[in-house]
């Protein structure tokens, strides 16, 4: 559909993430929509499900409890504990960077998981935060450069597009 080159892909991923969010957002208005029809008590009953499910603060507390654990796989009692972090290489690690990354880890999944949605839903409901999630969602699976996908999720100043 795109051309093979670095414009054609830039294209490619733009049209992949607008799709996505449309998707996401109109799919969200439409469920609301028809719960709306059926009544208040059930549109408040599927923006609420909808609300809370937005929200991954249990997924926050699980991950961010794996940091304390300590370090059964190495002898147990090792510097490292038992946190895992698939941007770095936590076996290389001391103490104090183990608690470091445990921080960095939970603080950026706490922005993204719950605080974040938590303002999208502030301003424009379940929908917005709907398609906020799409988007973060986009940012940590397409949003990673490799060879293949080089240009496709790289992010780059609209007005350069056409340029490459």
């Amino acid at each position: 559909m795109f051309p093979k080159t670095p414009g054609g892909e830039l294209a490619g991923g733009g049209l992949l993430a607008l799709w996505i969010v449309l998707i996401t957002g109109g799919n969200c208005w439409l469920l609301l929509f028809l719960a709306g029809k059926a009544g208040t008590a059930v549109w408040f009953l599927t923006a609420s499900v909808m609300n809370y499910y937005l929200l991954a603060a249990r997924s926050l507390r699980d991950e961010s409890m794996k940091s304390t654990a300590p370090d059964r796989g190495k002898g147990g009692g090792g510097a490292s504990g038992s946190f895992h972090d698939r941007r770095r290489d936590t076996d290389r690690l001391d103490a104090e960077g183990i608690t470091r990354a445990a921080v960095e880890t939970v603080a950026e999944n706490a922005s993204d998981g719950v605080i974040a949605p938590l303002l999208y839903l502030l301003a424009g409901g379940p929908v917005l935060g709907w398609a906020y999630k799409a988007i973060n969602t986009m940012d940590s699976m397409v949003g990673y450069r490799n060879d293949r996908y080089l240009y496709f999720g790289r992010r780059q100043p609209a007005w350069t597009i056409w340029q490459t």
